[in-house]
């Protein structure tokens, strides 16, 4: 008895949290592609074509209103 009742409540938990929502970032109006952190933008013709690195963060665009 004691482990259908945790296995209810794991479950009506999983199921619960999957219903979370996130605030929707507005949407960009103009994206103009000479200015950011692009490739193009920040490569100079003096650097050596011997290495490259990449990096890609994900998660960072998003604001929290308190």
């Amino acid at each position: 008895m004691k482990l259908k009742c945790s296995t209810l409540l794991l479950t009506l938990g999983l199921l619960v949290s999957g219903c979370a929502h996130y605030p929707v970032n507005a949407r960009l109006k103009a994206v103009n592609p000479g200015t950011g952190y692009r490739f193009e933008n920040v490569a100079t013709q003096t650097n050596s074509d011997d290495t490259s690195l990449v990096l890609a963060f994900s998660g960072g665009g998003t604001v929290r209103r308190l």
